[in-house]
């Protein structure tokens, strides 16, 4: 993602490295989808047309009863899904396909980024999918979502967002599934590392155990990592050491590569460095565009200090950005 700090990717920096086969897949498999949407789309309009004169012509205090928050009193509706989401969705529902076998015993790497969590939308349960070939459905995005219990946790859902943020998480995981299952029944899920990483949460104060009296949201700052080792079995399990998702690259390499070195700045790739204090920020002020191609200019945000166990709320510390450059 962001090659060359560009968006779309810019695919060039990989020029030089003809070992490397690198294809942005985003949108390849969307055409599907975009059929079925304009049609909903083009369906709602019209019926909205209507309707949008009946609320023209209503008594003012009608007004707010007919337009019924924009879905002008219909009980039920297809939804209609960005095209950051189809985008990205697809190329998930497609990983079969994309996926060949073969009996060499060379070694590879496959890097998969993929969007489809950034972009909240309502899905319909138990599946979560979006099936471009679905007829018109009830919308899960109108229906009040109890909270849920997890372990012995609290998950809110007292709104529409946390919902949709929710939805599309689980739609990732479950055709995540579907590749994970058919890798086993290829043969090679066994011979293979698998890591899961997100590159950051997200402010939704979804638990309350995450909420520092400071007013930091954790939850934002803590990303999906995930790692299933070569021939490893059993039920998931859930480790509490100290992690960040920088850690991947070490998990990555351990056991395979001895001693690994960057091979642009001549650094030893470990992951050393988090077990001092570290330092985040809560910022969202960055434009991967407007940089000097090795850091990003925050003009705003809190900076905090964490060590250990980022449940315990005093191992985390607000410090001044003086602290943190000096």
């Amino acid at each position: 993602p962001y090659a060359g700090y560009k968006e779309p990717p810019d695919l060039s920096i990989y020029s030089d490295y003809p070992e490397l086969k690198v294809h942005c897949l985003t949108g390849k498999f969307s055409e599907d989808y975009y059929s079925v949407q304009k049609t909903d789309s083009e369906h709602r309009q019209q019926r909205n047309f209507v309707m949008y004169g009946l609320y023209r012509t209503a008594p003012l205090y009608l007004r707010g009863f007919v337009y019924d928050n924009g879905t002008y009193l219909h009980n039920y509706y297809k939804n209609v899904f960005s095209k950051e989401l189809i985008d990205s969705y697809s190329v998930l529902a497609e990983l079969e396909e994309l996926t060949a076998v073969d009996d060499e015993e060379r070694g590879s790497f496959l890097l998969l980024q993929n969007a489809t969590p950034h972009n909240p939308a309502a899905l319909t349960p138990p599946d979560y999918s979006i099936d471009p070939k679905a007829d018109f459905q009830e919308s899960s995005g109108t229906e009040k979502h109890e909270d849920r219990e997890l372990d012995g946790r609290v998950m809110s859902f007292s709104s529409s967002s946390l919902w949709e943020h929710y939805c599309v998480n689980v739609a990732t995981y479950q055709e995540l599934a579907v590749w994970l299952d058919y890798l086993k029944a290829q043969g090679v899920y066994d011979n293979t590392r698998i890591i899961f990483v997100a590159d950051h949460g997200y402010y939704l104060s979804q638990f309350e155990d995450l909420l520092h009296p400071d007013g930091l949201d954790i939850q934002g700052l803590n990303p999906l990592l995930m790692v299933k080792d070569f021939d490893a079995h059993g039920p998931l399990t859930v480790c509490q050491d100290f992690m960040t998702n920088a850690d991947v690259p070490t998990l990555a390499m351990e056991g395979i590569i001895e001693n690994p070195v960057d091979p642009f700045t001549g650094n030893p790739v470990t992951n050393e460095a988090k077990n001092g204090v570290l330092y985040v920020t809560d910022s969202d002020n960055w434009d991967v565009s407007d940089n000097d191609g090795t850091v990003f200019e925050l003009e705003y945000g809190k900076w905090w200090s964490i060590h250990d166990s980022i449940f315990d709320m005093d191992n985390w510390k607000r410090v001044e950005e003086e602290e943190v450059t000096r």
